[in-house]
């Protein structure tokens, strides 16, 4: 099911990278998302340590996956908010169709946590609204992908974010207060 995905980028993730290896949530184990993860993954600054999906069989597959790529196996979570509670988990990583992953983005921002989210093109002023404020109260860095990006911005997106968390870089390139809306 995902096999083809995952075995394109990550060679192994742990003790590979100098930097700091932050611990990756996946919320929505389909092939954009995993796409979107391998990103992360290929870095060798980020693995996995959890995965939820509202389709739980996509979030099995995933981990039976991930696991040979790293020591530690994800935990399929049966609850959104048992990942969030994690302690251990430092980045959200938010890829589902269309408006899905916005409520669960608002449900992020109070736990603190950096935020990865694939947003759909199409989304209006209102719809934006309620993110950036949200994204406002939250300590964590809140960066955006697009789900019709390129792969090559989006490794760009993903290796930003890890720059910017690590300290070497004083910016994110696509911070949600400054995205663009449509005229819906």
């Amino acid at each position: 099911m995902v096999a083809c995905t995952l075995g394109g980028f990550a060679q192994g993730v742990d003790d590979i990278s100098p930097m700091a290896i932050y611990n990756v949530g996946l919320v929505g184990c389909d092939t954009c998302g995993v796409a979107v993860l391998n990103h992360f993954l290929s870095t060798g600054e980020a693995r996995c340590v959890a995965v939820w999906s509202p389709d739980e069989a996509w979030s099995r597959a995933v981990k039976e996956e991930v696991a040979p790529l790293q020591s530690k196996v994800p935990e399929v979570c049966a609850d959104y908010a048992d990942m969030l509670d994690r302690r251990d988990l430092d980045i959200v990583l938010i890829v589902l169709p269309e408006a899905q992953g916005l409520p669960l983005f608002l449900q992020a921002c109070d736990y603190d946590k950096s935020i990865y989210i694939e947003l759909p093109i199409h989304l209006s002023a209102e719809e934006i609204a309620p993110l950036v404020e949200a994204s406002h109260t939250t300590s964590g860095a809140v960066q955006v992908g697009c789900h019709t990006t390129d792969p090559g911005e989006t490794a760009g997106l993903v290796e930003n974010m890890l720059s910017y968390l690590n300290g070497q870089t004083d910016s994110l390139s696509s911070p949600i207060d400054k995205i663009s809306v449509s005229d819906k």
